[in-house]
């Protein structure tokens, strides 16, 4: 299930640093992300909550565990932009 939440919203620094961008997996606390710009959060209250994040600079989707506060790449690479359908690691984003 999703929702839209109108944007101004309320702002919470949970994930990553404000300013601070790169590209680093794992801990809520050293994640960084480049460009983020879009998001989603699914609310199954029979599976863990998790937010999608289009990480547009990094050309990846990444995922928040928010019980375990743990970001893990879901699709794309970093390193290799471009234009492809496919699982995890095979897809490719432009932006």
């Amino acid at each position: 299930t999703s929702r839209y939440v109108s944007w101004p919203a309320f702002y919470t620094e949970y994930a990553g640093t404000r300013g601070l961008a790169g590209y680093v997996d794992g801990s809520r606390l050293k994640a960084r992300f480049n460009a983020p710009s879009g998001l989603v959060i699914s609310t199954d209250p029979r599976r863990p909550r998790r937010i999608y994040i289009a990480d547009s600079g990094n050309h990846c989707i990444r995922v928040v565990t928010y019980e375990s506060g743990r970001i893990a790449t879901v699709a794309g690479s970093p390193i290799t932009p471009g234009f492809r359908d496919g699982p995890g690691q095979e897809a490719r984003f432009q932006q």
